[in-house]
Order: structure tokens, then C-alpha cells, then sequence
């Protein structure tokens, strides 16, 4: 997450020249006095363009397909013996509230807009912001440990891999994500027309309470929580690779698709640990950048090397954040490619839409277009015949 506030300025050419004609003294760092979407476009064009572009693709993607994901793991035929379904469903509701949450940041930081800019919603919204993003990698790790039990300890399946049981975890893990986040309320205030960080709560910069918590969540977010899950992946890829010796699984059926439900958790659970490391330590290295000189005009800054390199990491910084953004988005893929249930699933669901609207549209024709062959025929029946032959309809229908 970009927790950067930045002052909603408007520069102009009559503003540029101030800072040209000033005494280094009064000159503000660039990101002080330009908005972030303005200081990106002078600065780090290709930067802004890539988030103006590459995001909006995201979001279609996830709207769609963790819409869909969660229509198909909350069916009842697959959730009701397959804890892992809810696990994967709640995590497809997360993932589209997180990216419906996005977009009101990215109007913000990647536009211009500022729908942040009201009270109480203003302190608020971070809070439900920041809860799907970090809830995303705790259910992952709570099916990632699950699976764990299932392969590593089977005689304790039926005790912990019950859609009880994963109902129990999901609560306490959105209770804890709320608990992580709830401060945050007090973190952002409504100020002069903006949404910015409480002065209070930055005091001491580095040592302030909002950097210390901020790092403190998103080392045990982004970092303890990715990593705990890369250890037990790697125990459940031995013990799948130890049974594969002693050819204990992979004969029959029930074997084959829990190897294959095994392979999609671990998939997620790797997508989700290639995504969310690299953001880490690449925000990370914001803090070990060289020191640059800020009162510089805005020629100087382009010819000034330190800068330069500061800019050529935002650059690396902003194609890696599109990257890790992806998978808040992209789970539909691999649940298509490894999960033979989902799939079976999903093409089962579209063909009954097809076949809806397939009825929808001849009832809509058939009430359109009116039968004239029984209207034709009877009026060309003479009487004695249709008293013959209307009692003969009847006791046939009878």
C-alpha cells in the first residue's frame, strides 16, 4: 500500500517560475509541491502511464473473474464436502472489494480526483481498505496449513478440514485483519480540504508510532505471512514426492482429485508469495535510497544523477506494484488450468445460462409471433366434424 499523502497543489507555469526565481531556501521538494499524478507526469511519465493503463485491466479482469470464482466455489455441491471452497470463496470476495476500494486510491494518486476529501469517510475508508489487503494472504495461509494437515497428518483431516471448521478460521482471521487495521481510523484525518496523515501520529518521522506500525504490519503481512507459507508448501511438496515413491496416491479416482485440489492450493498459495514479496522489499528500499537534494527548480532536478536514479526507481517500483497487483485479480486462471472441479463447474453454470437465455428468447418469440395453423384448420373443419372431433381431444388428454 502506498501510504504517502501528498499536498493537493495545482502548479502552473505563474507557480514553476516562483520556484525558479527563488533562493534555494524557500524551493519545497517536487513531491511537496505537485501532486503525485502531476509529479509522476513531469517526472516519470512512462510510470503514470503504465498505471493509467495496466490497472484498469485489473480491475475488469477480477470483476469478472472473482465474481465468478466465488459463484462457483459457494455452490453448494462443492463447498459442502470441500472446506477449500470456502477458504478460495471468501478470498474471491476479498480480492473484489479490495480492487472496488483500489479504485478510489488510484482516482486519487493516478488522476487527480480526490474522493477522499469528506469527513468520517476520510478516516474510515482506510480501515476497510486495508482489511481485504491484508485478509488476501491469511486465508491463503489458512488453506495452505489446512491442505498441510490433510497431506502431512491424514488421521487428523477429519477433525481440521471440515467447512466448520474453515468457517471458524475465517472469522478469527477477519477479526484479527480488522484488529490490524482499526488504528488506521485514527492514522488518516480530514484536514484543510484533504484526506493526510495525522501530524500527530508522524512525530519522530522514522520513530513515529505511524512508521513504527505501519512496518511492523506490513513485515508480518507481507513478509512473516508469505514466508510461513513458502515453509509449509515446501513440507507438503515433500510428503506429496515421499508418497508418490511408495505409489500411495495417483491409482485411484478419490486420489486423483485430491492430488489435483493439491496442486491448485499450492499454485495460489505460490502466486501469492511471488506477488507479495517483491512489493515488500521493493517499498522496502525506499527507506536506503541515497539522500537527494530537495531544493531543486525542476531543470535541475532532471539533470541531477541522484534524482535520476530515484526516478528510475519509481519506474521499477511501479511495474513491480502492477505486477503484484495482479493477483488480487488473476486466481480465476489458476483455478481454470489446474482445478478440474472448478472447471467442470464453471462450464456446467454457463451452459445453464445458455440454455435460459435460449428459453428466454424462443418464450419471447412464441408469444410475439401468433399461431395461425389451429385458427386456419378449425375454421376449415365443418361443424360435424369438430363435434366429432373436440370430445376426442378431451378423452385423449384424459
Amino acid at each position: 500500500m502506498d501510504n504517502a499523502s501528498f499536498t493537493l497543489v495545482d502548479p502552473s507555469t505563474e507557480v514553476t517560475t516562483v520556484w525558479i526565481n527563488s533562493s534555494p531556501d524557500t524551493i519545497k521538494c517536487p513531491d511537496e509541491r505537485y501532486p503525485h499524478h502531476q509529479f509522476l507526469e513531469i517526472f516519470v511519465p512512462y510510470g503514470l502511464l503504465i498505471d493509467r493503463m495496466v490497472t484498469p485491466i485489473w480491475y475488469i479482469i477480477g470483476a469478472i473473474g472473482n465474481t465468478l470464482s466465488a459463484k462457483v466455489w459457494l455452490e453448494k455441491r462443492i463447498r459442502s464436502n470441500n472446506s477449500s471452497a470456502i477458504y478460495l470463496a471468501t478470498l474471491a470476495i476479498s480480492d473484489l472489494l479490495f480492487l472496488m476500494l483500489h479504485i478510489l486510491v488510484d482516482l486519487k494518486y493516478a488522476w487527480g480526483f480526490h474522493p477522499l476529501k469528506y469527513p468520517v469517510f476520510c478516516e474510515v475508508f482506510f480501515v476497510l481498505y486495508l482489511v481485504p489487503q491484508y485478509l488476501s494472504p491469511l486465508l491463503v495461509l489458512g488453506f495452505t496449513i489446512e491442505r498441510y494437515i490433510a497431506v502431512c497428518h491424514p488421521f487428523k483431516k477429519e477433525r481440521y478440514c471440515t467447512p466448520q471448521t474453515a468457517l471458524k478460521a475465517i472469522v478469527c482471521l477477519v477479526v484479527f485483519s480488522v484488529l490490524l487495521c482499526v488504528v488506521q481510523a485514527w492514522f488518516w484525518t480530514y484536514s484543510d480540504g484533504a484526506c493526510v496523515v495525522r501530524p500527530e501520529a508522524v512525530v519522530g518521522h522514522n520513530s513515529s508510532i505511524w512508521s513504527i506500525w505501519t512496518w511492523s504490519t506490513e513485515i508480518i503481512i507481507f513478509m512473516l505471512v508469505p514466508l510461513t507459507i513458502l515453509i509449509f508448501n515446501i513440507l507438503v511438496i515433500q510428503e506429496i514426492k515421499r508418497l508418490r515413491r511408495i505409489d500411495l496416491i495417483y491409482h485411484q479416482e478419490h486420489h486423483k482429485a485430491w492430488a489435483a485440489t493439491t496442486v491448485m492450493l499450492l499454485s495460489v498459495s505460490f502466486y501469492v508469495i511471488f506477488t507479495t514479496l517483491p512489493a515488500t522489499l521493493v517499498y522496502s528500499m525506499t527507506y536506503v535510497l541515497p539522500e537527494r537534494t530537495k531544493n531543486l527548480t525542476d531543470s535541475q532536478i532532471k539533470t541531477d544523477s541522484t534524482w535520476q536514479g530515484y526516478f528510475t526507481f519509481l519506474m521499477i517500483r511501479k511495474i513491480v506494484e502492477e505486477i503484484c497487483l495482479s493477483h488480487y485479480a488473476c486466481n480465476i486462471f489458476i483455478y481454470l488450468v489446474t482445478g478440474v472441479q472448478f472447471r467442470t463447474a464453471l462450464v456446467n453454470d454457463a451452459r445453464c445460462v445458455m440454455n435460459s437465455l435460449k428459453l428466454i428468447k424462443r418464450t419471447k418469440s412464441y408469444n410475439q409471433v401468433p399461431d395461425k395453423t389451429n385458427n386456419t384448420r378449425e375454421q376449415a373443419i365443418p361443424p360435424n366434424e369438430i363435434m366429432k372431433t373436440q370430445p376426442h381431444r378431451i378423452v385423449t388428454k384424459v
